[in-house]
């Protein structure tokens, strides 16, 4: 039991005699290094409210929200787009003009075949 207190006592002798030796550097009159700096300048702006556009610079891909698949309903030639990509369009709007000489060459073909049966007829009526 003799020991044990001895032990004690030797244990606290040096927690204090290092809690002693932490507090000898602060009791030291040096300066520490930071207040031998020069100031720093400072600048002073004022402040002022704009409108700033908001930009995002990045590389990357660009997916449409929907995409739509125009078809022709007669074959043909496009000859004039009345849109640019990226443009909104609505129901209705011209969007292109196919070549419509090939389709004039149908009409008159058509409107020359209905003539001459219409005078076959008339001949046909008229020989009865």
């Amino acid at each position: 039991m003799v020991m044990k207190g001895y032990f004690k006592f030797i244990f606290i002798g040096i927690l204090g005699l290092l809690f002693l030796a932490g507090l000898f550097p602060a009791c030291s009159k040096e300066k520490s290094g930071t207040a031998g700096l020069a100031p720093l300048p400072v600048v002073v702006g004022i402040a002022t409210q704009k409108t700033v556009p908001v930009q995002l610079r990045a590389i990357g891909n660009v997916q449409a929200y929907s995409t739509v698949t125009v078809k022709s309903r007669v074959p043909g030639q496009i000859m004039r787009v009345y849109f640019k990509e990226g443009d909104d369009v609505k129901k209705g709007n011209l969007l292109f003009m196919i070549d419509p000489r090939p389709f004039e060459a149908a009409l008159k073909q058509a409107e020359a075949n209905l003539e001459r049966d219409m005078a076959q007829v008339k001949q046909a009526e008229a020989n009865l």
